[in-house]
């Protein structure tokens, strides 16, 4: 009898320990599933932040690429200015000198003219009133 009873004793204990194992294994599998969960989601997450990461990066290097050739529009564009700018001082420089010229040249015109005038009028005086009804001035 005493067997049995040290047995069932053992029996009993045994039963307390399987029980006390069962309900660790039994928290620990919820443990499991819950941080399996839990790592399932943030695997999610990770993802939806690598996917964003990467949709940045190409609207980083579109903008990039965009102020490039911004850039080089704008250089371009000053290039261009700088060219107008310059012609523009050459047009006028030529204008103004060309107006200089033209004032030179009207009053040889106008010295001329004189010169002319004066010739005429003593060709007119020297010239007997006969032949100055016949011949033309010159």
């Amino acid at each position: 009898m005493f067997a049995i009873q040290s047995l069932q004793s053992e029996e009993f204990s045994a039963q307390g320990i399987l029980t006390e194992i069962s309900q660790k294994a039994e928290s620990i599998k919820a443990e499991f599933e819950t941080q399996k969960i839990a790592t399932a989601q943030l695997q999610v997450d990770v993802d939806a932040l690598r996917q964003q990461q990467r949709s940045k990066q190409e609207e980083h290097f579109q903008i990039n690429k965009g102020v490039e050739i911004r850039e080089i529009q704008i250089a371009s564009l000053k290039q261009e200015i700088d060219r107008a700018t310059n012609d523009t001082h050459q047009r006028s420089a030529s204008l103004v000198e060309f107006e200089n010229k033209l004032v030179v040249l009207q009053s040889e015109i106008q010295e001329k003219n004189q010169d002319l005038e004066r010739i005429s009028r003593r060709r007119t005086m020297c010239l007997p009133e006969s032949a100055r009804s016949r011949r033309p001035l010159i």
